[in-house]
């Protein structure tokens, strides 16, 4: 059973495309899960520091993309695992086509923690969709974690406190049920968050903003990005029930 909610006018293609992503990833969890019921390995055998028997298992965001990825074939033109124009180096998670030109381009993170190290590699993420071209590609960070219900909450408002900071705009949301060995009712959670381009140029500071020709936005949010630092206040959860994200855990 997924939960959805929408939280602001996603518009299409994502208003069908981030649904499918929530019910490709609940249909690999199913697949994991019934494999290991069929497993002899033991249930409670912890050799490889995971008990875990579903999506919080190991499991990498290039695997959960992937699954994304063949659910959207049906459904659009998407690659996955594509360069950037600008630094054939760097690859983005999944980009969508319309015409055979890039539409969205959609960066996917594991956000276990919301400690400063976390909201870094948030932030790196965000600075790297910033710098694929054209203002009307859509650029979204398409983020997982997975928690006890009693902390959906707090998950989430840690979620719109980093929208506020960087200014971009969560657009929807989904979770799912899953097996955690520590946790009789957990589920495995979806949110997308959208970068809003003019948004994000009202952060730039004043001292930035005068430095540069008006026009040159992309400009302007590299050097936000750049400039911006996690501050205490970001550090959302507090220690003694902050997500663990090599356990799956909690602290």
């Amino acid at each position: 059973m997924i939960a959805e909610f929408i939280v602001d006018d996603v518009g299409p293609p994502l208003d069908q495309l981030l649904p499918q992503a929530a019910r490709a990833l609940a249909l690999e969890n199913a697949r994991l899960q019934g494999a290991f019921d069929l497993s002899p390995r033991p249930t409670s055998d912890d050799r490889s520091g995971q008990l875990n028997r579903s999506l919080a298992y190991w499991v990498f965001e290039t695997t959960l993309a992937y699954e994304i990825f063949k659910g959207w074939l049906p459904l659009a033109d998407v690659d996955w695992e594509v360069s950037y124009p600008s630094n054939a180096g760097q690859k983005a998670d999944l980009v969508v086509y319309e015409r055979s030109q890039p539409v969205i381009v959609i960066e996917c993170k594991w956000w276990m923690r919301s400690d400063a190290l976390t909201v870094n590699s948030l932030a790196a993420d965000v600075s790297k969709l910033l710098t694929w071209p054209g203002e009307q590609v859509r650029r979204v960070l398409l983020t997982f974690w997975h928690s006890p219900d009693g902390h959906h909450q707090r998950d989430w408002n840690d979620v719109l406190r980093f929208c506020g900071t960087v200014g971009c705009s969560p657009v929807w949301r989904a979770r799912f049920p899953i097996h955690h060995h520590a946790s009789a009712h957990h589920h495995f959670a979806l949110a997308a968050l959208q970068l809003q381009i003019a948004h994000m140029v009202d952060h730039v500071p004043d001292s930035l903003r005068s430095a540069l020709p008006a026009d040159e936005h992309s400009n302007h949010l590299e050097l936000l990005i750049k400039s911006w630092k996690p501050a205490p206040r970001l550090v959302f959860s507090p220690p003694s029930v902050r997500r663990c994200g090599r356990c799956g855990g909690w602290e």
